[in-house]
């Protein structure tokens, strides 16, 4: 699978420390690169290619298409926040290095509302078999101001800094229920971590994610410059001007895919 970013996006990253402040603006010629890249990206966050070939096998070509658009929001309010966390997953794994272990808008019980919880937890096991985990927030907005960059900071600083013991139990049961071995090792593991919060501190990342139109880089910067420096911090900003237009756009080629 192409990367998303590389094409996409010009990068500068500023460091201080164990923390980093990434900002990506759309290049030139971005635009064609991510349109031919990031729609299968956004269907396999709402159905996984085992399940979509089971309904395949059952129904004929359109009325698939169908059956997944059902799945799409159609809230531009939801598509937003959607996106946002797509991008922030994406991010995480592509750029970051961290696996996502699940895709959580799979298990959504309707299109047009948000899930609560932990945006996102990711995991990552060293050479000495020492697990680190990532917790994350992720905010879509066309006017992106410091409010918003308040209320993330302050749901990472939730629960000490650490994923929530739901949040971890909630990917752990699907890890457990659905995987191969390797991740019911996996679930069993978060399972114990949900309880014995065993963890430290220097392990466990933060990463605050924003999709907007607006630059937005000052309350980033001050973001940045106030976040706990004893964790891993990355603070990562996408700036898309026509932030609503490309929106709308990514979900309606995502919903004219076929079966590749």
């Amino acid at each position: 699978m192409p990367n998303l970013f590389p094409g996409w996006c010009d990068c500068e990253i500023e460091e201080d420390g164990r923390k980093q402040l990434i900002r990506y603006v759309e290049s030139e010629d971005g635009r064609a690169a991510v349109t031919a890249v990031l729609p299968s990206r956004i269907r396999d966050h709402y159905i996984g290619q085992s399940e979509l070939a089971n309904i395949l096998a059952e129904l004929d070509l359109p009325e698939t298409a169908a059956v997944v658009q059902e799945l799409y929001p159609t809230s531009p309010a939801i598509k937003s926040g959607d996106l946002g966390e797509i991008l922030a997953v994406e991010s995480c794994e592509e750029e970051l290095g961290f696996r996502i272990p699940i895709r959580r808008f799979r298990y959504k019980d309707h299109r047009n509302m948000s899930m609560r919880g932990d945006d996102l937890i990711g995991v990552e096991i060293d050479d000495g078999d020492r697990l680190s985990l990532l917790k994350g927030e992720a905010k879509s907005r066309q006017n992106l101001g410091s409010a918003t960059i308040v209320e993330a900071r302050a749901a990472l600083d939730g629960e000490n800094g650490r994923p929530s013991a739901h949040a971890l139990i909630f990917v752990a049961r699907i890890l457990i229920r659905d995987g191969d071995a390797g991740d019911k090792a996996l679930g069993a593991r978060l399972l114990r971590e949900s309880k014995s919060r065993a963890v430290p501190k220097r392990r466990i990342s933060h990463v605050l994610f924003t999709l907007s139109g607006t630059p937005a880089w000052q309350p980033l910067q001050t973001d940045f410059e106030n976040a706990d420096g004893g964790r891993p911090q990355y603070i990562v900003n996408i700036r898309i001007p026509d932030h609503g237009a490309f929106i709308s756009a990514m979900f309606e080629e995502a919903g004219e895919l076929g079966d590749d």
